[in-house]
């Protein structure tokens, strides 16, 4: 039998609320997805390009995650900021995501987009 680690908690400050998502084409959902509607929540922010391959292999961990958390509030979300041309058109992209394997509500954001603040990365980044 191996001994398990205590568990310990790290001290963070708080930074106060994350930005708003201010774009409004979204996919994969019906709705328009508010930070502000999200307070309380954990919310994954999954930055995302769908031509690399380290962002297709995080995905299933995103998915995990999900199905673990979801009754106790984790909110995945997608946000796809393009690096390469082909990326930033529409029609590629709702082929990347909108797949029935992928549940997760995805928006995307356009390099030099006004407010964005965005590098491509992979792993989400909770808010």
């Amino acid at each position: 039998m191996t001994a398990l680690t205590p568990v310990t908690t790290a001290r963070l400050p708080d930074l106060g609320p994350g930005p708003e998502l201010g774009n409004s084409r979204w996919l994969n959902t019906d709705l328009s997805l508010r930070l502000a509607d999200r307070r309380g929540q954990v919310v994954g922010l999954e930055m995302w390009t769908f031509g690399c391959i380290n962002c297709q292999h995080v995905i299933p961990s995103v998915k995990q995650w999900h199905a673990a958390y979801k009754e106790q509030g984790f909110v995945p979300i997608g946000n796809h900021h393009p690096e390469f041309s082909y990326e930033q058109d529409l029609g590629n992209l709702k082929q990347a995501v909108c797949r029935p394997e992928l549940t997760t509500p995805w928006r995307r954001t356009t390099p030099g987009q006004p407010g964005v603040r965005t590098e491509p990365t992979t792993g989400p980044r909770c808010i």
